[in-house]
């Protein structure tokens, strides 16, 4: 982050975002803000080092779809 000048005040505060939006994608808000706006198409798809992409899209098909209205 430092190379494009995206700095944080702290290790601790980088630590703290970075766990507020994975908690936040884990619990699929981010699924449900896009819900709430009318998209009636969201792409999800896992990184390029998920070591296990069957379980990225049982967690899909399991945890997120279930949140969709």
């Amino acid at each position: 982050m430092g190379k494009v000048g995206a700095r944080v005040e702290s290790p601790v505060t980088l630590l703290h975002e970075y766990v507020t939006a994975l908690g936040a994608l884990l619990r699929g808000e981010a699924v449900l803000q896009w819900a709430a706006a009318r998209a009636d198409t969201v792409v999800l798809q896992p990184t390029a080092d998920d070591p296990d992409p069957e379980d990225f899209v049982r967690f899909v098909a399991n945890e997120v779809r279930p949140l969709v209205p």
